[in-house]
Formats: structure tokens, C-alpha cells, sequence
């Protein structure tokens, strides 16, 4: 049985471009359709089929760990930009009843 994983990886492109646009809830979307087109295409007897669908699903796993990484990543500096704002806004409070 052949897959298709031209169609995976245009979906999790579609993942990724949703991310890199800031549009985190289009993402989240996205990556439900992707995990669900990913679970029903790739079955345990597939990998064992043949080792280039290894190589692809390989190849679509390392993609998916550095946009994991890349998320990680900006969820860490929103919260810290969040965290700043916040202090900010107290400090400004504080100033203004003083």
C-alpha cells in the first residue's frame, strides 16, 4: 500500500505557516486535522512495510520536533514579554496613586 506523504507534509506546512503568522488557534486546528490524517494513514504495518516509509515518516517526525521546538520557544518569550507587560501595568498603578 503507497502513502501519500506529499499530502502529510503540505498539511503540516499548513501547520507551520499557521504558527509562524502568529494565528495560534488556526494552528491548533490545523495540527488536529494533521494528528488525525497522520493516525489513519500511518499504521504500525505500513512502517514495517518498506524502509523509504520509514525515511518519510522519519523525515515528518523531525519536522514536527523542531516546530515543537520553535513553539516552545515562543510560548517561553511570550510569557516573559506577558510577565514584563504585567509588571509594568502595576508599577504604572502604583505611580498613578502615589
Amino acid at each position: 500500500m503507497s502513502v501519500n506523504f506529499a499530502d502529510i507534509e503540505a498539511s503540516l506546512e499548513a501547520v507551520d505557516a499557521a504558527c509562524q503568522a502568529g494565528e495560534l488557534e488556526e494552528a491548533q486546528r490545523l495540527f488536529k486535522q494533521f494528528d488525525e490524517q497522520l493516525r489513519s494513514t500511518l499504521t504500525s504495518d505500513m512502517l514495517a512495510e518498506s524502509e523509504t516509509i520509514q525515511q518519510a515518516a522519519l523525515t515528518l517526525f523531525n519536522h514536527i520536533q523542531t516546530l515543537t521546538a520553535t513553539l516552545q520557544q515562543n510560548k517561553t518569550t511570550v510569557a516573559k514579554e506577558l510577565s514584563q507587560f504585567v509588571g509594568n501595568q502595576k508599577k504604572i498603578k502604583a505611580y498613578k496613586s502615589t
